[in-house]
């Protein structure tokens, strides 16, 4: 009886293996635009050599492309790039995104400098929210070739982001942000999904709201240093419908920088999650601008 168990799983296992050879075996047909057959039957060389094509192909487009760092912005961390990061990375980009610890401006800075610089070859840093005061002061790196700007703040030198927010009355999603006993700001997750993602479902919302990263008050007081977009290309996008920034501040903002080109989207503050392929296709614009 223990036999044929054992005989019993054994099979299941080799069932399973060779069901994940022939998925591989899809995937890699599909690339390099030959039958699932063909690669069965194919020596072993030849596939080996097929792989081999399809590593030399991505890096030779990674080669031809500036590298990608996504900088999250408050109350989120890199996830909320997820819609943007296999688009980007199916299309050849080397992608990464920062994980900024959210505890003051110049500590985010550092880490996103540091970052940057550890990059190799030229590259492109795109901000979402917070995350823009970040990439302004971070891309005085060489290495950095341009600014992408979404849905985000763009501060000039002395500026911070409460001295820009006191440019206009209080967003309405300003109403929703509620301080702790630690100096850390929150968004009530009871109110984060008409704060702060308005167009995304009901799921992705909750999950936001629950996994959310609180970001530091002194954030909002740290004052900025001279800004990169001065002195880099820029991109920059405005969410017509954002209940965080309000759109006539990112206006003004994008205004200021006089960036190559501006786009509007009818989207939340959560753009990134919500419009993700528009992002996309502005990153990609900028990149084969600068490249």
């Amino acid at each position: 009886m223990h036999i044929r168990v054992r005989e019993a799983h054994a099979h299941a296992v080799r069932v399973e293996s060779v069901e994940a050879e022939l998925g591989f075996r899809r995937i890699l047909g599909a690339k390099l635009g030959v039958s699932c057959t063909a690669l069965l039957v194919a020596p072993e060389h030849v596939q080996a050599r097929s792989l081999r094509n399809v590593h030399t192909q991505r890096r030779e487009s990674m080669a031809s492309k500036p590298n990608i760092v996504l900088v999250h912005g408050a109350w989120g961390d890199g996830s909320h790039w997820r819609h943007v990061i296999p688009a980007l990375h199916n299309k050849g980009y080397r992608v990464r995104a920062v994980q900024n610890p959210l505890t003051s401006l110049p500590e985010d800075i550092d880490r996103t400098t540091k970052f940057a610089e550890a990059q190799p070859g030229p590259t492109l840093l795109v901000g979402h929210s917070y995350g823009g005061a970040v990439i302004t002061g971070a891309g005085h790196v060489p290495n950095v070739i341009g600014l992408v700007y979404v849905a985000a703040f763009a501060p000039d030198a002395g500026e911070s982001l409460g001295s820009i927010g006191a440019l206009r009355a209080p967003p309405a999603g300003a109403a929703s942000v509620q301080p702790d006993k630690y100096g850390f700001l929150w968004i009530d997750p009871d109110k984060f999904h008409e704060s702060f993602c308005q167009d995304l479902d009901e799921e992705q919302a909750l999950v936001m709201a629950l996994t959310q990263k609180p970001i530091a008050a002194r954030c909002f007081g740290d004052q900025s240093g001279p800004p990169a977009w001065k002195n880099k290309p820029s991109w920059y996008q405005i969410s017509a419908n954002d209940r965080m920034i309000p759109p006539e501040t990112e206006t003004f903002m994008a205004e200021r920088i006089r960036p190559r080109k501006t786009i509007t989207l009818q989207a939340s503050h959560a753009s990134l999650a919500s419009q993700g392929e528009a992002i996309v296709s502005l990153i990609e614009e900028a990149s084969t601008a600068l490249m």
